[in-house]
């Protein structure tokens, strides 16, 4: 992706009034998993951006997409991604496993939101081992415990 692209996609973000700059540092966190220059990252980095956009009501899915000149991979990867009202939250974890694009992004989204909370210890330890449960459910490294430890 060149840097002319990548200029008019940042441009989209800094463009909508109610976007914080602690909310573009996050989406600049999360999208510098994808900088290295290949297909798979191009099509990984708008989804990246914008991840937060639609589910924090900043901007219409069909508005991003048009705006953006999304293609239909990432339009899909960006309604995966985007958690639905009253949804749970492993539901929605479960559910945007499914895309693959959306699970790369997501893993990028947890791996940055951990590290920020880090800032922030101890209030935030509840929300790391969600995170972590998330990073572990999206990973297939997470097992949930049953019954009794052996002796």
């Amino acid at each position: 992706m060149n840097i002319v692209r990548k200029h008019q996609l940042w441009r989209i973000i800094t463009e909508i009034d109610a976007v914080s700059v602690d909310e573009e540092i996050h989406y600049l966190g999360t999208a510098g998993a994808f900088s290295e220059e290949t297909e798979e990252n191009d099509q990984c980095l708008p989804v990246a951006l914008f991840h937060d956009l639609v589910e924090d009501k900043y901007i219409s899915m069909d508005e991003l997409a048009k705006k953006a000149r999304l293609n239909q991979e990432q339009i899909a990867a960006l309604d995966a991604i985007t958690r639905r009202p009253g949804e749970r939250y492993f539901d929605y974890i479960a559910r945007l496993k499914t895309n693959e694009i959306a699970r790369k992004v997501k893993l990028a989204d947890l791996s940055n939101n951990m590290k920020r909370c880090v800032f922030d210890l101890p209030n935030r330890w509840g929300l790391i081992r969600r995170y972590a449960k998330a990073y572990g459910i999206l990973t297939d490294q997470w097992k949930e415990y049953e019954g009794e430890p052996k002796k």
